[in-house]
């Protein structure tokens, strides 16, 4: 069983979210670990992230990464609670990403991540990060930085604030064609609407209808997203076809120390079967 002792975690990893059902995150959990990847991360949404890192922690070996919890939806005291739980059950096999999410008051939100991630150590703990200021201050404190860009530009801008730790890309992966090509535009467009103001680009479309739309197997080509598609994928994506993506990834490695592929890349069974080999070139490179 992994634990956190020298916090080896390779360069590659995925992200597996919890609204699949218990099965299919084991069964995604286990090619991971087949595949030579050492933590899983698990997203925060409308679906018990704590749970789902349960059942990966139950029926897998791996390190579970929580990126990001929302400091702003989540009392950083419940947050410590549940991690307590999971740590007598599991022992020292969590990483803790904690983020701002959704926020009106920047400041306040800023202060929020650094005041949990304080409460949270001597855990390893990681700061989800999108902006200059949150990065520097939270890279004080933190194990790393989880950036949350896969851009290498945006990517080695923000990493020049880090003081401390690693540095790491988290985003929106999948290997082309695929039958999640609508749901990496629309987890793109999601990215871009956090940062939307820096960016001078704004989403009028309900990026929370899409998600629901797509979780019932609606088609969203017909939003006023798919005009923008690839720009969101060029900037805010890792996709392409096996050459293409693993191109992507060693230049994101070059500006950075690991990489995550996030949402949707953990559903597509191609991507999947893709995924030893690319563990295997990136830890070479």
């Amino acid at each position: 069983m992994r634990s956190l002792k020298d916090l080896s975690i390779g360069k590659l990893s995925i992200n597996i979210n919890g609204d699949v059902g218990e099965k299919e995150i084991v069964e995604k959990g286990r090619i991971a670990e087949s595949s030579g990847v050492k933590v899983v991360w698990v997203g925060d949404f409308d679906f018990d992230p704590f749970l789902t890192a349960e059942i990966l922690a139950r029926e897998t070996n791996l390190l579970i990464g929580f990126g990001v919890l929302s400091a702003t939806k989540r009392d950083c005291e419940a947050i410590i609670q549940e991690i307590e739980e999971l740590e007598l059950r599991f022992g020292n096999r969590f990483l803790i990403g904690v983020g701002a999410g959704e926020f009106k008051d920047p400041k306040e939100a800023v202060e929020k991540v650094i005041k949990c991630l304080e409460m949270l150590k001597p855990r390893k703990v990681f700061a989800g990060c999108s902006s200059p200021k949150i990065t520097k201050l939270a890279s004080r404190i933190a194990d790393g930085v989880l950036i949350n860009y896969v851009h290498p530009e945006l990517v080695s801008n923000l990493a020049s604030f880090v003081e401390n730790g690693m540095k790491i890309a988290y985003g929106p992966a999948l290997l082309l064609p695929s039958e999640f090509e609508e749901d990496v535009t629309l987890a793109s467009a999601i990215v871009l609407k956090g940062v939307e103001k820096r960016f001078g680009i704004e989403i009028n479309e309900n990026l929370k209808k899409l998600v629901e739309m797509r979780r019932r197997g609606i088609s969203i080509t017909n939003s006023g997203l798919f005009r923008m598609k690839e720009f969101l994928l060029e900037r805010f994506a890792i996709t392409g076809n096996f050459e293409e993506v693993l191109t992507k990834i060693k230049q994101l490695l070059n500006v950075c120390d690991h990489v995550v592929l996030s949402d949707p890349f953990f559903r597509d069974p191609n991507s999947m079967k893709a995924l030893k080999l690319l563990v295997r070139l990136c830890e070479a490179f």
